[in-house]
């Protein structure tokens, strides 16, 4: 750092213009409780994001969740919850959404209804959601942490309690990019969250820090793989 620039210490990352990605095809929606679909994770994981998530060796680790612990008979989750962090529409993310969020999940997605069939969410407050099971599923937390098809997104109690089972109708996270356009066939447009809130961890795998450093997301939708390729070269 030189010295015209010492004791500065605002941000000054560069952000890049926008990046188009092709995609060799288009998801049926972005609401992954409702969508097993690899395309519906691979695009809406850059608006939503999960409880808990994996570093490169596959271990769990925060991401939503500050912290957790198990009950000793393995049938109680208990996930203190991150302060702060805010969705896409300016609403500070607080333990009603986790429960809307995980309710719905468990009610439509299969992997919600194979680990989590017949438990009760509750949030003693703002900040701790609890998971109660009626038998210990050594696989619980590792489910929550999934980041594949049917993964367990975080949305608004609001945008979540007036969806259809068919899928959202407004595509609201805390992730790095939010949505801003579907052009059916064509594209789907992400812009960057500014005021997203990064974990201050060391980025490993899909945990730790991650930072939106482009100002959006071209997700164009190219099924011939030739005119994919004819793409990159141009």
């Amino acid at each position: 750092q030189d010295d015209a620039n010492e004791g500065n210490n605002e941000d000054t990352t560069e952000i890049g213009e926008a990046i188009n990605i092709a995609y060799p095809a288009a998801p049926p929606h972005l609401d992954s409780h409702a969508s097993p679909s690899q395309q519906t994770a691979d695009i809406s994981k850059y608006i939503f994001e999960t409880l808990v998530t994996v570093d490169s060796d596959f271990n769990v680790q925060p991401m939503l969740a500050e912290s957790w612990e198990q009950s000793e008979d393995g049938t109680t989750l208990t996930f203190h919850l991150r302060q702060g962090v805010t969705f896409h529409n300016g609403k500070e993310m607080t333990s009603e959404d986790v429960v809307a969020s995980l309710e719905r999940w468990i009610r439509l997605s299969s992997l919600g209804k194979a680990d989590f069939a017949g438990a009760t969410i509750e949030a003693p407050d703002e900040y701790t959601v609890v998971i109660t099971q009626p038998e210990p599923v050594s696989t619980a937390l590792t489910t929550l942490a999934y980041g594949g098809g049917n993964y367990a997104s975080i949305m608004p109690k609001e945008v979540v309690e007036n969806a259809p089972d068919e899928g959202v109708e407004e595509y609201i996270g805390t992730g790095p990019f939010k949505f801003e356009e579907w052009k059916q066939d064509q594209y789907i447009y992400l812009t960057r969250f500014e005021d997203y809130q990064p974990l201050d961890m060391p980025t490993d795998g899909l945990a730790g820090k991650k930072e939106a450093l482009v100002e959006g997301l071209y997700f164009m939708i190219v099924p011939d793989p030739s005119t994919r390729l004819a793409g990159i070269q141009s």
